[in-house]
């Protein structure tokens, strides 16, 4: 009993104790102040010294240190997941099978590491994440919050080719029947992990189960629906896939006509262009080539002929993408960020000050299987005549990515040049995030040129040591990347290899995070 004694005579000391804990922590998840975290951090360390091993309340002092160690880290402190995961774990030990607390602890554990998988990207911790979702699905109360989360935050996860990953979409899908209100994206998440194992195994199973997926969910998505062109795209995509690999002319045929546009029955000039090569017609000149006739091609049978005329012909079409405005100062390194998450050349780069982007111009980029387009634009400090025309060339572009018909803005990135300190632009990032965006597009921070900075504390430091300056002028972000963007060469040292390789990382999980569907 005398490991008990603090709680024992004091107990409304510790409940004084952390109760401040949480509101210090709370003021810090408000306001982003070091201060309030260290407080919080400080009082929830007090409260689990006087929890020994038996206390009754110790599991729940673990967790309660856990969360600001780790959200401060994933906010540039220098606490690490290490440390957070250690406690999380050491609590669900003191929550075995049956215990009413084991889910929510199981979920904490899900989402931390998730978190370092998303800033670190290694492939251990996305698998340990979809084990510990695997086990906590079965044990969340039918129709509770807690599942309905889950079910979300499963559906969020990268596509995964792995077996853990297939059965917890299986599972999810189970939980989400015909009517569910994520029964569609379930289905397009199952799909897509399907596909990603078939373009490694080539199991004629996995795609066709991909594509009886994608056609339930186009189903559901029907002409007007928000989704009824992803999902046609999607469906595309998988039928592609399988004739690449299997040849047969009805999947290149049908890919074609879901390509095209269902208003006009044509092709978007504005989409990137992809060639289908046609086999009839290759076999049309193989077989003259022999002096004989070619063979009448069979009707189509799979969706209406009157609506496949031209599909015969090469068309020229790609799947509609999410659209991403990377803008800021001239020099601040915008197309150097987009060669990095593209990971080839793809936008022309200048060593010069005055930048070499004259007008809005965008990138195709896939990653990890989505597709974007990321628009380089012009640098808006770039002198007064040049500043005028980089925010009339900005202002275009977003109406008219804005307008109806179009697919949209999915995420802003405002590029800053780390090296020369905190010189941001307010009016550029109020008129661009506030005024024309209306705060309804995520926005995310980009610092360059950070090869150099803190070679004990890592370029994440950058942040951690310039957020309160961009917070004084009443700029805030949903995520951020502090990156080096200069190419690797044959005689870069292995430390600025693995800062260059780490970056590329670092901003296509940025994207790939938090740009909207």
């Amino acid at each position: 009993m005398t490991n008990y004694w603090f709680s024992q005579s004091r107990p409304r000391e510790i409940d004084t104790i952390t109760d401040a804990a949480h509101e210090a922590y709370a003021l810090y998840r408000l306001g982003n102040h070091q201060d309030h975290l260290d407080n919080a951090i400080k009082d929830f360390q007090t409260v689990l010294a006087h929890c020994p091993d038996g206390h009754p309340h110790r599991a729940a002092a673990l967790c309660n240190l856990a969360h600001p160690i780790l959200y401060g880290f994933t906010d540039g402190v220098q606490n690490g997941f290490d440390d957070a995961i250690s406690l999380l774990r050491s609590a669900l030990a003191l929550r075995p099978q049956g215990h009413p607390d084991r889910p929510l602890s199981i979920h904490y554990l899900c989402k931390a590491y998730y978190l370092r998988y998303s800033h670190c990207q290694d492939r251990a911790d996305l698998c340990e994440a979809v084990k510990l979702y695997l086990e906590l699905l079965p044990i969340c109360l039918e129709g509770s919050h807690l599942q309905l989360c889950v079910i979300e935050e499963c559906n969020s996860l990268p596509r995964d080719p792995s077996d853990e990953s297939i059965s917890l979409r299986r599972m999810v899908l189970r939980l989400c029947p015909q009517g569910h209100r994520h029964h569609a994206r379930s289905l397009s998440r199952l799909a897509g992990d399907l596909s990603a194992r078939f373009e490694q195994s080539d199991n004629i199973n996995d795609i066709n189960e991909a594509v009886c997926l994608t056609r339930e969910a186009l189903s559901l998505h029907p002409p007007g629906h928000p989704s009824h062109q992803r999902s046609r795209n999607n469906l595309a995509k998988a039928l592609k896939s399988r004739y690449d690999q299997y040849g047969d002319v009805t999947d290149l045929e049908e890919a074609k006509y879901l390509d095209q546009d269902p208003h006009t029955g044509t092709s978007s000039p504005s989409q990137l262009i992809e060639d289908y090569p046609d086999p009839r017609y290759d076999q049309e000149i193989h077989i003259r080539d022999e002096g004989q006739q070619p063979q009448p091609v069979c009707a189509l049978t799979t969706f209406e002929l009157h609506r496949c005329q031209g599909l015969l012909t090469v068309l020229q079409s790609r799947m509609r993408s999410r659209n991403v405005v990377i803008f800021g100062e001239t020099g601040a390194g915008k197309s150097s960020v987009i060669n990095a998450i593209a990971q080839y050349k793809c936008a022309e780069t200048s060593g010069e000050a005055t930048g070499c982007t004259r007008r809005h111009k965008g990138h195709n980029v896939e990653i990890s299987g989505e597709n974007f387009v990321i628009f380089d634009t012009p640098g808006l400090n770039g002198g007064e005549e040049g500043e005028v025309k980089a925010a009339k060339d900005l202002k275009g572009l977003l109406h008219t990515l804005k307008s109806t018909g179009s697919d949209g803005i999915g995420l802003l990135v405002y590029c800053v040049r780390g090296a020369r300190g905190c010189r941001a632009l307010f009016g550029s990032y109020n008129y661009v995030y506030s005024e024309i965006c209306q705060k309804k597009v995520p926005i995310v921070l980009v610092a360059t040129g950070l090869e150099d900075y803190g070679p004990t504390t890592g370029m994440e430091s950058w942040w951690e040591n310039n957020r309160a300056r961009f917070h004084d002028r009443r700029m805030y972000f949903k995520d951020q990347a502090c990156v080096t963007t200069i190419p690797e060469e044959p005689h870069t040292s292995d430390i600025l290899a693995q800062r260059i390789r780490g970056s590329c990382e670092s901003l296509r999980s940025l994207i790939l995070n938090n740009c909207l569907e």
